[in-house]
């Protein structure tokens, strides 16, 4: 399976996890979470991988910019 690049995959995903967060209707946090689950997998990467990815970023962000 292709994966998509990081860079087109985040910003959507984001959003649903910002989704997932705010939603106060837990079957609709739930319904959130599948669609954000779905949409990574669709787009060639698993929840570990993103967040591992993010994190990685997060970290050389941090390192080029507070050092």
């Amino acid at each position: 399976m292709i994966k998509l690049p990081y860079d087109i995959v985040y910003p959507y995903a984001e959003q649903l996890i910002i989704s997932v967060a705010m939603c106060k209707n837990f079957n609709k946090s739930l319904y959130y979470w599948d669609l954000y689950l779905a949409y990574i997998k669709m787009c060639g990467w698993t929840d570990k991988e993103l967040d591992q990815e993010t994190l990685k970023r997060i970290d050389k962000n941090w390192e080029e910019n507070w050092n």
